[in-house]
């Protein structure tokens, strides 16, 4: 594979973004997956969400949800409980200092990603959301 590439450049852009996230909430003891975890959940409609439906979002497989989870249970980030109708489901919720790193999470990851698009104007930036738009749901 070329290092130009699409397939190439797409990867550099991943690790980079990855490292960078990374290093900005690593003040916090967090990993950039954590806090999309967070995020997920403060912006779910019910404020709360299952496991299955973490893991659907997040495009990962059932045992790497499990982890995060606990591992953020265990930073006192999130609470889990089971469905009353269901034994199978569980649901994960905020706790209050959840939510509150989770807000400061999503300014700090907002000022990340006006910095990295600040040479695009309006125009380029729209484009570019859909052609990764249209990328990401290729792979579904």
């Amino acid at each position: 594979m070329k290092d130009d590439s699409c397939m190439s450049l797409l990867k550099q852009i991943n690790d980079g973004l990855e490292k960078y996230c990374n290093n900005t909430v690593k003040a916090e003891g967090l990993t950039f997956t954590q806090i999309n975890v967070l995020n997920l959940i403060a912006k779910s409609k019910r404020k709360e969400m299952t496991m299955k439906e973490i893991e659907k979002e997040l495009h990962v497989a059932q045992p790497t949800v499990v982890g995060i989870i606990k591992r953020l249970g265990q930073k006192e980030l999130v609470n889990t409980f089971g469905d009353e109708t269901n034994k199978k489901v569980r649901h994960v919720a905020l706790t209050a200092k959840g939510e509150s790193l989770a807000k400061y999470a999503e300014d700090q990851l907002e000022r990340v990603e006006d910095e990295l698009l600040k040479d695009l104007d309006k125009k380029e930036i729209k484009k570019f959301t859909k052609i990764l738009t249209t990328i990401r749901k290729s792979l579904d």
